[in-house]
């Protein structure tokens, strides 16, 4: 069924996609625009029906639409009878994605266990986030699954997305959302990075130096060791309709946007900007200098360029304002009111935060300086290319410097903007390459062949957090590539007559464009230097607020999966559970009911105004029924909609005896007798 589904609404993307750009249907990049449409479409529906119809409904809806509209529309293309694969692209494509494999490897091994209920195996996002997905698929979008209706909107649209697939298909909420979607955005990555590049230049291994730049590059700002970032869907899901969004200007050219194609890049900002904030920002940047760059070259088509950037704006407000304000803000620049304050959760400017900002900011300079030469050396130059890498590189730089105190999110404006920005630098470098007249062909197999041996060799022990060993590794890293500089840049002189300062210089821009050395680099100096390796810390507290001892005991993997059971089996599906301790939400997630309270940083930080008084009036009812079972107690605790109770029955302050309950190890299961 996954595979079905997937594939329905892959076919149905690409078929969108070439009616649009009215091209013959290439196989490579029709996987990768299916994939885009798929991961914009899909949330765009499930805001509709999530919570009315089924899951599987939601799933068929785009596959139906596209169908009768082909069939009914008179001006419909007729399916092409003969379908063709660029071996540039599949080259690009297979070769980026060897590595990537390695690496989703790396993360799955990493970040799973062969138990689903051992969640301190898992990224500590992932729960609280599977948690949100499963109950906005099943319940729509008034419950977010964390306080039950006291919704989240958190990047949401990645997690309609993961929870529709889920209820649909296989059932593992965990699994789906932290290893099939970004199994599947790698997939999409590597295609549409390649795809990007071969619309650019007409090269043979340009496409596939791209991709591995991009796949297996290392991200700014990312101390986790992983260069797309696996452990957030939203990161990698967004990376996917950005890249996106990058081709369907790039395919435009100066001015062809015909009304189709409008409607196109205004439905994928809606989903990008929900998807991740960060990248509809990046997005928007995009869009705003590539049509100022086309304006440049043909002042006639303001009107319409002037259109598609009113459109394009509001597209980016929408979501904002509908889903993201009124939201607590955890990071996300986004706060109850955008022009107040930003939260207390961010860390406050200070000299060491200046530092890390200016190392990252030194560290950008060599990957993306040869696309600071292109924009103004190359020429003829498609103008929507500058445009974009103007308007990424802003919308990803601007946010580091004048949002400093909201470090380390203001880093994700980076990120995004990393995944459009490496590949453009390999593309001016090429074009700079051919105004100087050297066969860059030989270069780009030599760098193919060393990036690849070198991080498949060295990634084992980069993944090592810091310790003096990661240190050395990064710093032979560096060494390494340096001699392959001089050593390379020595030996093209001596067959082809160049000088030694214009060959090391075009050497040292592809190490530059390739980028994972800097990466590397940089992030060692930023972890040093900011105050984010010391995490953040959130305004502690009001002292009158209810807390649970640090020490409270935890139930083991067995007695989780007895309490999971018992639920599934005797209430019924949707009812409300409450936990003492709080933070039980993976029983709730894999037994289909809600969570009275869960995730605390998330509830708190990430639901609506008033998130936070709300948690701790909760605890303070659960609180006050376990020192005190009395029937006015329990009934309040019925009035708010819970039918079920955990605790730890090795407390003894506690007395269940007058409730119906079941023993599970040192927990009791306590179902309440609610007159309603």
């Amino acid at each position: 069924m996954l595979v079905t589904l997937l594939l329905l609404n892959c076919i149905a993307g690409a078929w969108i996609w070439f009616n649009i750009t009215n091209r013959s249907l290439e196989l490579i990049e029709g996987i990768g625009a299916g994939l885009a449409l798929t991961f914009v479409t899909i949330p765009l529906i499930g805001l509709f029906f999530a919570g009315r119809f089924s899951p599987l409904f939601i799933w068929l809806v785009f596959p139906i639409v596209t169908l009768a509209l082909t069939a009914s529309l008179k001006r419909a293309r007729k399916i092409p009878l003969r379908v063709h694969m660029d071996p540039v692209l599949g080259f690009a494509t297979i070769s980026g994605l060897l590595l990537g494999l390695f690496v989703y490897r790396q993360q799955i091994l990493n970040a799973f266990t062969a138990d689903q209920l051992d969640a301190a195996a898992y990224h500590p996002d992932l729960l609280p986030l599977a948690q949100i997905a499963e109950s906005m698929s099943s319940s729509g979008l008034v419950q977010g699954g964390l306080m039950s209706d006291w919704p989240v909107r958190y990047h949401f649209f990645s997690s309609l997305l993961s929870g529709t697939l889920d209820q649909a298909t296989i059932n593992q909420p965990l699994v789906m959302l932290g290893g099939v979607i970004p199994l599947l955005s790698l997939v999409g990555i590597a295609i549409l990075v390649a795809v990007l590049v071969r619309q650019l230049v007409n090269s043979r291994y340009l496409p596939s130096l791209a991709v591995l730049a991009v796949v297996f590059g290392r991200y700014i700002a990312d101390p986790s060791g992983v260069n797309i970032n696996f452990d957030s869907t939203s990161q990698i899901a967004s990376t996917l309709i950005l890249l996106f969004l990058s081709i369907q200007i790039v395919n435009v050219g100066q001015s062809n946007w015909s009304t189709e194609r409008i409607a196109l890049l205004s439905v994928t900002l809606i989903a990008l900007t929900g998807t991740k904030f960060s990248a509809g920002a990046v997005g928007l940047g995009i869009i705003t200098f590539s049509l100022l760059f086309s304006l440049k070259s043909d002042r006639t088509k303001w009107p319409r360029f002037t259109t598609v950037f009113l459109i394009s704006l509001m597209s980016l407000a929408l979501p904002v304002l509908l889903f993201m304000t009124g939201q607590n803000d955890a990071g996300i620049l986004i706060p109850q009111n955008p022009f107040t304050s930003l939260a207390s959760t961010q860390i406050p400017a200070g000299p060491l935060a200046s530092g890390a900002v200016l190392a990252t900011l030194l560290a950008l300079l060599p990957s993306w300086s040869p696309s600071l030469v292109g924009v103004i050396r190359v020429r003829p130059i498609l103008p929507a290319q500058s445009g974009i890498f103007v308007g990424a590189g802003l919308a990803g730089v601007l946010p580091l410097v004048l949002f400093e105190n909201a470090a380390p999110n203001n880093y994700w404006f980076l990120t995004s903007a990393s995944a459009v920005v490496l590949p453009l630098s390999l593309v001016f470098v090429y074009q700079l390459t051919q105004q100087m007249k050297i066969d860059a062909n030989r270069l780009f197999v030599i760098y193919i062949a060393l990036a690849s041996s070198a991080a498949a060799v060295l990634w084992p022990v980069l993944i090592v957090n810091f310790s003096t060993l990661s240190d050395f590794a990064q710093i032979t890293f560096i060494v390494i590539w340096l001699l392959i500089s001089i050593i390379f840049a020595t030996g093209y002189r001596a067959r082809s007559g160049y000088g030694y300062r214009k060959l090391i210089a075009i050497t040292a821009l592809w190490l530059g464009a390739l980028s994972p050395i800097y990466m590397v680099a940089s992030e060692t100096i930023v972890t040093r230097m900011s105050p984010i390796a010391e995490q953040t810390q959130s305004t502690p507290s009001d002292s009158s607020s209810t807390t649970l001892p640090p020490d409270f005991p935890m139930p083991s993997i067995t007695e989780l999966q007895e309490m999971t059971d018992y639920l599934t089996s005797t209430i019924q599906p949707g009812s409300e559970v409450a936990f003492i301790p709080n933070s039980l939400g993976i029983v709730t997630l894999l037994s289909d009911t809600r969570p009275f309270i869960s995730s605390q940083n998330y509830a708190e930080g990430l639901g609506p105004a008033g998130s936070e008084a709300e948690y701790q009036r909760r605890l303070q009812l659960l609180s006050t029924w376990e020192t005190d079972s009395t029937p006015s107690a329990t009934e309040q605790l019925c009035s708010e909609g819970v039918s079920v109770v955990i605790a730890n029955n090795t407390s003894p302050d506690l007395n269940f005896d007058q409730f119906n309950s079941v023993e599970i190890g040192n927990w009791s299961v306590i179902q309440l007798s609610c007159s309603n």
